[in-house]
C-alpha cells in the first residue's frame, strides 16, 4: 500500500480580512508576488497561493504576465 504524501504542510492557509485587503491593494498597484511578500513580511509561496485563491474567486484581475 502506498504511503500518502502530505503537501504544503508549512503553507499559510488562514488570512485575516485586513491581510487580504492589503494584498489586493498591493496587487492592484502592480506589485509582484515577491514585492508583496516583502511588504507583508510573508513567504512568496504563501502569497502565490493567495493569488490563486483570489483569482479563482474573481476578487483580483489576472496579471498580464503568466506569473508575477
Amino acid at each position: 500500500m502506498a504511503v500518502p504524501h502530505l503537501i504544503l504542510t508549512e503553507a499559510k492557509f488562514i488570512w485575516t480580512q485586513h491581510e487580504v485587503e492589503k494584498f489586493r491593494a498591493l496587487w492592484e498597484v502592480g506589485l509582484s508576488i515577491y514585492e508583496i511578500a516583502e511588504q507583508m513580511n510573508e513567504d512568496p509561496d504563501d502569497i502565490a497561493l493567495l493569488v490563486i485563491d483570489q483569482a479563482k474567486k474573481g476578487k483580483i484581475r489576472h496579471a498580464n504576465e503568466p506569473v508575477r
